[in-house]
């Protein structure tokens, strides 16, 4: 017998390995693949071979060459608490954030791009994409579920909680909340490092402080919009920044060079499973 997620598996070791190569991801071989056509069929709405027609020929349905997914969830989903959440957090120039949309900008192997999330109809969220690299997309995807925890199962979730009598009352009136997570793990641990002992305003300030000094700017003007300016400084950059004009307390400052130095050394220090 089959082990659950073999297919889902086989899918981002096929990832992985052509990761970084500049074909598309979904060539003929794979639309080829019947398991691999339903597996993404039912994890991205869309079949690969469709989204491969949209985004080579610019005929997605969104503007300047977009890809636009729809990414599935389980009802109910909260979203006014998680844009509430991400809007009083939103780092200036990297994130724009209202209550009907978010938007950000991203890097990856350093190219640059932009990211838009709405609410759509059918339980589902609508992703649009800016970015060159269609290998890089299972990578945004992924991202983009952790940060809108998509994987959670609200209902499993409130039949737990509700069996604290407490807890019941709680739960019917906030039924589908999300816990938000982070684009990737050195920016969320940033955030950490600058929000120790202050308010959410003034860290969110003090990110985009350190954005304008030392985030790079888009690489390629046409995505700048809507405020969104400049990609969050990875570690390679804050590792040798003179942080003190930014006003941050002496060891908070070092705690933030050594942390950005701590990654250079091993990129996977912040992984996933790591202590």
């Amino acid at each position: 017998m089959r082990r659950p997620g073999t297919r889902a598996s086989r899918i981002s070791t096929e990832r992985r390995r052509t990761a970084g190569h500049s074909a598309t991801p979904f060539s003929k071989p794979w639309q080829q693949n019947r398991p691999f056509n339903e597996v993404f069929h039912r994890l991205f709405g869309r079949p690969p071979a469709a989204l491969r027609r949209a985004t080579v020929a610019g005929a997605s349905p969104g503007l300047n060459g977009e890809v636009i997914i729809l990414l599935r969830y389980r009802p109910p989903y909260d979203w006014l608490s998680v844009t509430s959440f991400l809007q009083a957090r939103a780092i200036a120039g990297v994130e724009v954030v209202s209550s009907d949309r978010y938007a950000r900008t991203i890097e990856i192997d350093g190219v640059h791009g932009v990211v838009t999330v709405e609410p759509s109809s059918g339980n589902a969220l609508r992703i649009a994409i800016r970015f060159p690299r269609l290998s890089a997309l299972p990578t945004i995807i992924a991202r983009l579920r952790r940060v809108f925890d998509l994987a959670a199962d609200p209902q499993a979730i409130g039949a737990h909680l509700a069996e604290d009598p407490r807890l019941v009352a709680l739960v019917r009136a906030r039924p589908g909340l999300r816990v938000p997570g982070a684009w990737d793990g050195f920016e969320l641990a940033v955030r950490a490092v600058l929000g120790q002992q202050i308010t959410v305003t003034a860290a969110a300030g003090l990110a985009g402080q350190l954005v304008a000094r030392y985030g790079q700017r888009l690489l390629e003007p046409v995505l700048e919009t809507e405020g969104l300016t400049h990609v969050f400084p990875g570690p390679e950059r804050l590792a040798p920044a003179d942080l003190s004009t930014l006003g941050l307390p002496r060891t908070r400052a070092a705690t933030l060079l050594s942390l950005a130095a701590a990654v250079v050394a091993d990129p996977q220090v912040l992984g996933a499973g790591r202590e």
